[in-house]
């Protein structure tokens, strides 16, 4: 186990900079339980992929730049996606009876301790930057795999398009594990830059969709997101203040919501199926301001024309 002081000294060597600088950088900004490597990366003296892979050096173990193109499933399925979020984990590959996983911080001793309990095998690190490794989480797992897996646990091989809870459309959807899902997928969306989010079930699965520069791009998400439909539809509509019970006739609806301190605004559309309920969403910045001529790019003497143009009393077009 490796001391706060070796871990100054092992970090301050593969950043290249003086341990005591690092110290003193870090000192008053940094607690006996908090990560040297991350504090090393935020405050800026070393790029994070650049230090995990001196470190990977250091401490003779694998990097990995980026994400693989293949995890098998009976990796994923060895280790459940409660357990990989929850220390930010994702397995790699089978070698000899020994799992590779990755890992963002060597440092991180108790976390990795308390994950290796959970793995009967041999488990060795894959130094891997902490972006691409929840890139890994989203592309392997599906985005909420954790809340789905948590709001399931014990109701695995539920061969009906809902879960049977004995609670109402209402109360499952005031689940906080549910609550989470739908806003963990909101947030998502927003932070991807989409305008839109659409909601669609079929009949044996459920499919998540963001609008991205016009273009609408799947989202991963588990498959057995499906068996949770109605309380997801039921979730929005509590959100949008629309009617739980209206399953038969489309409606509309509005909420707001604040991520990273912007307000955005939610157009919410739900219309009734064969399969389920779809929804569709539209998201919009209460902070979007609508640029001018000029900042569009036009020069002068084409936003002078745009102006004529605009002011004719035949309009633009004629």
């Amino acid at each position: 186990m490796s001391s706060p002081v070796d871990q100054v000294d092992l970090c301050a060597t593969a950043a290249g900079i003086s341990a005591d600088r690092v110290r003193e950088l870090m000192r008053g900004s940094i607690g006996p339980e908090d990560s040297v490597v991350r504090a090393i990366v935020d405050l800026g003296l070393a790029d994070e992929k650049a230090l995990l892979q001196e470190l990977a050096g250091l401490l003779q173990c694998e990097f990995l730049s980026e994400e693989p193109l293949e995890v098998a499933r009976e990796l994923l399925d060895r280790v459940p996606a409660s357990l990989a979020v929850r220390h930010h984990v994702v397995p790699l590959r089978m070698e000899g009876g020994v799992l590779y996983v990755t890992c963002d911080d060597p440092f991180d001793v108790r976390g990795w301790e308390d994950f290796v309990q959970h793995v009967d095998c041999e488990v060795r690190r894959v130094l891997v930057p902490r972006a691409i490794i929840a890139d890994m989480l989203r592309t392997w797992y599906g985005l909420g795999a954790e809340t789905v897996e948590r709001i399931l646990g014990a109701r695995q091989g539920e061969e009906s398009d809902a879960v049977s809870t004995g609670q109402s459309d209402e109360e499952m959807a005031e689940e906080p594990t549910v609550v989470g899902l739908v806003s963990k997928i909101i947030t998502e969306a927003i932070l991807s830059n989409a305008t839109d989010v659409h909601f669609e079930p079929y009949d044996d699965r459920y499919r998540v969709r963001y609008r991205i520069d016009g273009m609408l791009q799947d989202v991963s998400i588990p498959s057995s997101v499906h068996l949770l439909k109605a309380a997801v539809v039921s979730r929005i509509k509590i959100m949008s203040g629309l009617d739980i019970t209206e399953k038969r006739l489309p409606h509309d609806g509005r909420a707001r919501i604040t991520v990273l301190g912007r307000e955005f605004d939610l157009r919410v559309s739900v219309l009734p199926g064969v399969c389920g309920e779809a929804v569709s969403i539209r998201l919009q910045s209460r902070q979007m301001l609508t640029p001018n001529l000029e900042a569009l790019g036009f020069r002068p003497d084409e936003q002078a024309a745009i102006v004529k143009i605009v002011a004719r009393p035949h309009g633009l077009v004629w």
